[in-house]
């Protein structure tokens, strides 16, 4: 092979390799985008604290809730990362020893007693996983009102629980691998 034919090779291989590095940096940051992973600390720290909990379940959770919005406020007046009603929210207060009133747009404080809840939940229905999901989206009353009749859950809360199900796996399998996690938490920090 002649120097020309050589140098145009390695040129073919630098683009090849370049194209591949930006189509993977692509799928990192549109990952990172689709299933962000922040407040980290906070979820870990609180997921330990109240039950042992699924740090990924926690994310899911907020995934499925907020979108990692602390702001986030719904329809029907839940607030913050883990969208928990005021009303929610004073009782856990309460319950934990927390001065009321409690600000629930502080990620901290509101990934503090969603764990709690869920936590809270888990123990009510016997670590029953499913349950416990579908009575934070619904509420206990209304878990409670089916379970006693027979009746089936809002197609809402059904469609919620497989979703968090879903997107714990998802975050376990994108965060908990530790290579890709570290990948994905760098282009996570960067957007």
């Amino acid at each position: 092979m002649n120097r020309g034919a050589s140098i145009r090779l390695l040129y073919r291989v630098l683009i090849v390799i370049i194209v591949m590095a930006m189509a993977a940096t692509l799928v990192l940051v549109s990952t990172a985008v689709l299933f962000p992973l922040r407040y980290e600390p906070s979820i870990d720290h609180w997921a330990s604290e109240h039950g042992q909990l699924d740090p990924w379940l926690v994310a899911a959770v907020i995934h499925a809730e907020s979108r990692f919005r602390p702001n986030a406020v719904s329809s029907a007046g839940a607030q913050g990362l883990m969208q928990i009603m005021p009303a929610t929210g004073t009782w856990i207060a309460e319950q934990i020893g927390v001065d009321v009133p409690i600000g629930l747009e502080d990620p901290d404080t509101n990934i503090r007693l969603g764990t709690w809840y869920l936590s809270y939940l888990l123990d009510r229905y016997g670590g029953d996983l499913t349950t416990a999901l579908a009575a934070y989206n619904a509420g206990p009353s209304a878990v409670d009102r089916w379970k006693a009749s027979g009746e089936s859950p809002y197609d809402e809360t059904t469609t919620y629980v497989s979703r968090v199900l879903d997107r714990r796996q998802v975050y376990a399998l994108l965060y908990g691998t530790p290579f890709l996690g570290s990948l994905l938490r760098t282009a996570s920090t960067s957007l």
